[in-house]
């Protein structure tokens, strides 16, 4: 909740360069993931509250996408709430945080480009210009702010490179009278069993942060040819740019053929990469070190479909970047149609090189908006000069009144000269210095600014003082600090727990003083609401479940008084402390993969999974090994595939052991289609709720073994399952038995065909060797032969540098006894 007096607009230009009162962060605040990524994102970067904005996400049910509706139900809510919060003078562009789904549906396929889905960015990017009845109806729209070589006014070997559109956040090209025309946009990382896991996504938080302004010497831009369409089709682009990196001193390699039928997917033992136009669907990454900054995009099909999991391709995605240790890399949520203007153009390196945040170069790269996804650190600047600012009073934490001066200076680094005027936001909102529209009262000073604290209410506030760079970038920096105005003697003090575990409840207490007009009076973080309170104040429990789920979360509690304005408690931080589910030494893991227990209705009266006896009772074999399976994250998530379930098992329970090898976070998901009934996952007795359409909750689980359940309710309608799980980076899983095996039984009548398998070659697992020939048997019933419809064993090569999945499909057996080799893959 934001207060009325500080909505109003003016026409004072954005900046450009990107800074993080600039740009808001948008988050599903029904999914803890999202939940935590952008609260650490918010502390990182040290965001505004003002500009956290919760959105609620279509989830489960929903489909995989944005319907045409549902996309334009989020476009007006960001309106609304850029309109009510005053954001639209200043904004700059969009953070999204692990927010899921990542494409949008439209109507119309296009006849020429191919495709009828945007990404959500670029839904999102192209939507300020249009209303849902008058958007384009194909993927056709050029980008305003597209900046190829051509539009440079040179090349200048030294000086400041003069891009024509690179005012992308300027006035005359994305603010005209307050309105935004485009919003850039990007996203930190998607969280997921097919994404990154939520601590690997902190940690790029992290390293983006401490990446900003290194400048790193040395590095080179690697362009690898070959004859995949991914890379004839943007080579010409190495005309383009050539001309613009020779004359700027920009190191470049290309490498391999062009056209060629030998395969140069991508570099190895390199240790100065800043870059990369690799055109490839998958590659070996071999001894490979990213320099600070570096960006790398490999333009496949679906390097941005991170949000399904029923899509198993050998096409690497943009979470493998960022796992490589790439800063910022871009992917297609759907087929792009081999289109090069669907990808950003490789002068993306010259707009980073020459100081641009990823988001501003990455949006003046590319020509069509369409179904790329950007992933990184929207805000990081790895060349950038950032200038130094100062503010000498007053000092942090003082009580404040009347009229105060505030003492502020800035300096430039690098050589880069400073604009003239320093700019001046009090709650994350700028203030329209000398507009008749600003309800503020403030002036800019010889030494500073004035600023009349009695046209803001009392209580606590945040003072930030940007400065600007005075070229094209203008890249900005900022010095926060924060008062407490006490002109009224009105104040709201805040108190609670120093620690929320995330599966209890902790209680705050809020006090008003000196407000007998208040109409309302809430507990806030993350620019959400959590709680409502009567108006004289009072203590209320909060669920433990709003909070993130680790890492320090700062609250506030806000009165609004009946002339609009808000009155704010200092902030209040608390830990949030999630406890690990103990592990379980030594279970009986017997000698199958899982056990199975089938029932023929789940509705009956009394009908209990753990007392009512099973119609059928059977398991996935595998061969007893102490510690399991070993399948690593490396590429694709780890995964179970089980048995094909029939439409006449309306009940189905499959129990398997899982090793947790660290106490970390783990996530399970799951594939196929699930529309026509329930699954349900359990993992140590705890239910997981559902975050998404196909993600199951996330877990912190103690090292050891744990025990999972899942259970089906309904008609399933043959739909195979499999079970995903994603952890910490580069970690290994094991499961209760090894062996991965799927089998598909032609009869319907599950209690007297169910099928079963097992190894009878080799006889344990991992197993070394590059031509190894595996026996499997399968039997089906009573041991008839003639209903076995096929089988499909997957294995995983465990050794660095592949990690590569593979699998083969033997159909029609005549025979029990099926023998598959590795030979060739």
């Amino acid at each position: 909740m934001f207060g009325i007096l500080l909505v109003l607009q003016s026409s004072v230009p954005a900046r450009a360069g990107g800074g993080p009162a600039g740009f808001i962060v948008v988050y599903n605040p029904n999914d803890p993931r999202s939940v935590t990524i952008a609260n650490y994102y918010q502390r990182v970067r040290n965001i505004p509250e003002r500009n956290m904005v919760p959105y609620a996400m279509p989830g489960y049910g929903a489909g995989f996408v944005f319907t045409r509706t549902t996309a334009w139900d989020f476009v007006y809510s960001l309106r609304q709430t850029l309109a009510a919060r005053g954001l639209n003078p200043q904004l700059q562009g969009i953070t999204l945080a692990g927010v899921l789904p990542l494409s949008a549906a439209q109507v119309t396929p296009d006849p020429y480009y191919g495709g009828s889905i945007y990404s959500i960015q670029s839904f999102l990017y192209l939507s300020p210009n249009y209303s849902q009845a008058s958007f384009p109806a194909t993927l056709q729209e050029y980008n305003p702010a597209y900046a190829p070589p051509e539009n440079f006014n040179g090349p200048a070997p030294t000086g400041t490179i003069a891009l024509a559109a690179s005012t992308v956040f300027s006035n005359q090209l994305m603010f005209a009278s307050g309105t935004a025309t485009v919003w850039p946009v990007g996203c930190i990382g998607i969280p997921g069993t097919m994404g990154n896991s939520v601590k690997e996504i902190l940690s790029y938080i992290d390293r983006a942060k401490s990446h900003d302004g290194v400048k790193p010497a040395g590095g080179k831009i690697y362009w690898p040819l070959n004859g995949d369409i991914r890379s004839s089709v943007r080579q010409f682009e190495i005309n383009d740019v050539a001309p613009v990196w020779n004359a700027r001193g920009i190191p470049f390699i290309v490498t391999g053929t062009a056209n060629s039928s030998y395969n140069y997917a991508w570099v190895s033992n390199r240790v100065d990469i800043q870059g990369g136009v690799p055109g490839t669907m998958s590659w070996t990454d071999e001894g490979n070190t990213y320099l600070p900054g570096a960006w790398v995009d490999h333009m496949t099909s679906y390097g941005g479909y991170l949000d399904s999991y029923s899509f198993m391709s050998a096409q690497f995605t943009g979470a493998h970047w960022l796992r490589m240790g790439v800063d910022g890399t871009a992917g297609n949520v759907a087929e792009p149609y081999a289109n090069s203007d669907k990808c950003p153009h490789a002068n993306i390196h010259t707009h980073l090189r020459a100081g641009a945040s990823q988001v501003e170069a990455f949006w003046q790269s590319l020509a069509f908006p369409a179904e790329m996804f950007f992933l990184g650190d929207p805000l990081l600047q790895v060349f950038a000069s950032f200038p130094v600012v100062t503010v000498s009073a007053p000092t942090n934490g003082a009580s404040v009144s009347g009229t105060l001066a505030i003492a502020a200076a800035a300096a430039p680094t690098g050589g880069k000269t400073l604009e003239t005027n320093l700019d001046l936001f009090i709650d994350g909102r700028r203030i329209a210095i000398g507009s008749t529209n600003e309800a503020v009262g403030a002036s800019r000073t010889t030494g500073g600014f004035s600023l009349d604290t009695t046209t803001i209410a009392d209580g606590w506030h945040e003072i930030r003082v940007v400065a600007y760079n005075a070229d094209a970038v203008r890249t900005q920096n900022e010095k926060e600090l924060a008062v407490t105005v006490n002109n009224q003697g009105q104040s709201i003090t805040l108190a609670g727990t120093n620690s929320v575990n995330p599966n209890g409840t902790a209680g705050f207490t809020l006090t008003p003083s000196g407000l007998s007009d208040l109409t309302s009076l809430v507990l806030q973080a993350n620019g959400r609401v959590l709680a409502s309170l009567p108006l004289t104040g009072g203590t209320t429990n909060l669920s433990g479940t709003n909070a993130p789920l680790a890492g320090n979360w700062t609250l506030f509690a806000i009165g609004t008084r009946a002339n609009g304005q808000q009155v704010w408690s200092a902030p209040f931080t608390t830990a949030a402390s999630w406890p690990a589910m103990a592990a379980t030494n030594n279970p009986p893991l017997g000698n199958a993969m899982a056990d199975v227990r089938v029932f023929n209705s789940t509705t009956n009266s009394g009908f209990n999974w753990d007392t009512t006896p099973p119609d059928v009772v059977t398991k996935f074999y595998g061969t007893t090994n102490a510690i399991g399976l070993n399948l690593t994250t490396g590429n694709f998530s780890p995964f179970l595939a089980f048995t094909n379930v029939t439409s006449t098992w309306p009940g189905l329970e499959i129990k398997f052991w899982f090793y947790a090898p660290t106490d970390d976070w783990y996530e399970f998901g799951k594939s196929g289609d699930f529309t026509s009934y329930l699954l349900q996952l359990t993992v140590d007795g705890q239910t997981n709720n559902m975050l998404s359409q196909q993600v199951w909750g996330i877990n912190h689980l103690a090292p050891g073994w744990h025990l999972v359940r899942l259970r089906t309710y309904g008609s399933a309608g043959g739909t195979q399952i499999i079970v995903y799980v994603r952890g910490g980076a580069s970690q290994d899983f094991v499961y209760g038995s090894p062996a991965t095996m799927r089998s598909t039984d032609t009869n319907s009548n599950p209690s007297a065909d169910a099928p079963t398998i097992s190894f009878v070659a080799p006889s344990a697992s991992p197993v070394t060797g590059t031509n190894v020939t595996f026996t499997v048997n399968a039997t089906i019933g009573g041991g008839s032969s003639n209903e076995l419809a096929g089988l499909k064993y997957i294995w995983t090569v465990l050794s660095a540098p592949s990690n590569t999945i593979y699998s083969t499909l033997y159909n029609g057996s005549p025979t029990n006894k099926v023998t598959f080799s590795t030979n060739g893959y």
